[in-house]
């Protein structure tokens, strides 16, 4: 099916954009939550009439979505499950639990399609996720899950020291860098320098046999 697009879609295209798709997924989802229109002559003419006011209601969105992004990002969220001494949760944790979670704490609300996790929450610990606020704004969050609040304490702490150590071995690694780079210049300059004196060297020698 062709549309015409309400609203900037990721990996689709932007406002105005006439693009094809699947019956499907233009009819449940981006006819009936307003991201597009069908192509028609009428369609056509409802758009370019429509335009400015289009544009401008996506600006806002993208303002309060910006709005929302400085709530949430880099935080992190502890959520509280049973699990086996394994680690393995009975059951799971999707979506819609981090949906409500945002809803409750922050007065956002999100379609649980906007809310990527990166593979299934099945295990206690960290998980990152990726909250699409709108098509021009992520938020990246954490999710820490325990089976008790004393354990989720215990995972922030090794998160953190987890992470100190990762910045001291980032920090090592670009000073060792630095270090290395400053040497091969070094060599690099003494080497020219050695080549500057054989060719002066040189010289002299071919002006003594001239004489």
């Amino acid at each position: 099916m062709e549309i015409i697009l309400l609203e900037r879609i990721k990996r689709l295209g932007n406002i105005g954009d006439f693009v094809n798709v699947k019956d499907g997924y233009a009819r449940n989802y981006l006819l009936v939550r307003n991201k597009a229109l069908r192509v028609t002559a009428e369609n056509r003419a409802k758009f370019e009439v429509q335009k400015e006011l289009i544009e401008k209601n996506n600006a806002e969105k993208k303002a309060v979505a910006l709005k929302h992004l400085d709530k949430i990002k880099d935080k992190t969220f502890v959520i509280i499950r049973q699990a086996g001494d394994d680690g393995r949760l009975y059951g799971s944790v999707t979506n819609k639990d981090i949906a409500s979670i945002l809803v409750t704490n922050y007065s956002i609300d999100t379609p649980v399609e906007n809310i990527i996790l990166h593979g299934k929450i099945k295990e206690m610990g960290f998980h990152h996720i990726t909250v699409e606020l709108h098509a021009d704004v992520e938020a990246k969050i954490r999710v820490v899950i325990a089976r008790s609040e004393e354990e989720a304490k215990n995972e922030l702490k090794k998160e953190v020291e987890k992470e100190e150590l990762n910045k001291k071995k980032e920090s090592d690694g670009k000073k060792a860098n630095t270090a290395a780079k400053g040497k091969k210049d070094k060599d690099s300059q003494d080497n020219e320098e050695v080549e500057v004196e054989l060719e002066e060297e040189l010289e002299i020698g071919l002006e003594e046999i001239n004489e």
